[in-house]
């Protein structure tokens, strides 16, 4: 578990901090088409949230 915890935001700072990463490119050579992946990102793991989350409201049958 902390391999994945620390791996995570680890994978993250490496494709963000090294310049020749496609997010720092993207961020000054096409902001617009940045702005909609962020877009889409937020708005998958919302739907992923929402439907976790309706999951666990969902009370097993009793028989």
């Amino acid at each position: 578990m902390r391999g994945s915890y620390f791996g995570l935001p680890g994978a993250f700072v490496g494709v963000v901090v090294v310049p020749t990463r496609r997010i720092p490119a993207m961020a000054v050579h096409d902001l617009p088409g940045l702005l909609i992946w962020v877009l889409l990102l937020v708005l998958t793991a919302s739907l992923a949230i929402a439907g976790l989350r309706r999951l666990s409201d969902v009370k097993p049958a009793n028989h």
